[in-house]
């Protein structure tokens, strides 16, 4: 399983557990797609919009993934976040032979395919499974069998909420707003990512979803990181003016200090170039910035930090 590396030197740590804002919302409302979807696996799988009765907001519409190549995965999001929840409507197929594999996925790394995914197995196996995936192999965490599942194993497919939390290296798993036995688990397979929606089976398959809802979760919040003897913080957080940050660059290497928001996107960059050994400081001026979460990276040749920053008018 994959894990990270680094010497991990000095860790600061205020703790809290607590839910934030909701970062992203996708109702298919009108027929209409909100976010930006994209195919996880690159088969031409897009996320789509389809006229359904009887759909749990009864808008008569909801979000369609086909799973062309056996597997499906529409993500939106961005590639930084890390403590946030993933909860959706998903309708599930019952079936008394092999069927698809539906739910969610979170922590998607576009470059290793790394994720967690939370499924629903209705057919024969009756299960709920969470896991880790190493691109298309599943490490698998806790599966559910039997009088494990809330309300117990569905007979007749329908829509469930399934929702993911992550916060740290903790990871907890529901099924129609009840938490699962045993959660929380223990697991650092993937750190950052997309979030999505999930599909997989031998045939041709497909998932209906609604409501899907992304809410930042604090958790372990770093005030301080050191990685490789690299130090980054910023101050104050929250931010209501400008921010000013200090980094320590150990020795000599190409620096890149950027801001970015939630969505991914470059929003400034602080410093590009090469840079000798020592403490720094900049200010990250703000000018027309809306309220909401952003993310300060610093990147060197030998290791890189991400510091998220909540910005208030």
């Amino acid at each position: 399983m994959y894990r990270f590396i680094g010497i991990v030197i000095t860790l600061v740590l205020c703790v809290s557990i607590s839910a934030g804002q909701i970062l992203f919302e996708e109702y298919f409302t009108d027929g209409n797609l909100t976010l930006d979807w994209f195919d996880g696996w690159g088969l031409g799988n897009d996320m789509t919009v389809k006229a359904v009765t009887g759909n749990p907001s009864n808008d008569g519409w909801v979000g369609y993934l086909s799973n062309a190549g056996m597997v499906g995965t529409a993500l939106a999001g961005a590639s930084l976040l890390k403590d946030y929840s993933i909860e959706a409507d998903i309708y599930t197929a019952v079936r008394p032979s092999m069927g698809p594999y539906q739910g969610l996925v979170a922590r998607w790394d576009t470059t290793t395919r790394y994720y967690y995914a939370l499924i629903c197995d209705f057919d024969n196996t009756q299960r709920i499974r969470l896991s880790f995936n190493e691109s298309a192999t599943p490490n698998v965490i806790r599966t559910w069998v039997g009088d494990e599942i809330p309300g117990g194993v569905p007979t007749v497919s329908g829509w469930h909420k399934l929702k993911l939390t992550l916060i740290g290296d903790q990871i907890w798993a529901y099924f129609d707003d009840i938490e699962l036995p045993d959660c929380p688990f223990t697991d650092v397979g993937s750190e950052r990512g997309f979030f999505g929606v999930y599909c997989f089976s031998m045939g041709t398959d497909s998932v209906l979803c609604d409501d899907i809802i992304v809410t930042e979760e604090m958790g372990i919040e770093e005030d301080v990181y050191v990685v490789d003897n690299i130090l980054l913080n910023a101050y104050p957080t929250p931010a209501i003016e400008n921010v000013l940050v200090n980094y320590t660059i150990p020795k000599k290497t190409n620096v890149t200090l950027k801001v970015y928001n939630i969505q991914g996107q470059e929003v400034t960059s602080l410093y590009d170039g090469n840079m000798n050994a020592g403490n720094y400081s900049t200010v990250w001026e703000r000018t027309d910035i809306a309220n909401g979460i952003y993310f300060l990276h610093l990147s060197t040749d030998y290791g890189e930090i991400t510091r998220r920053i909540l910005v208030l008018k």
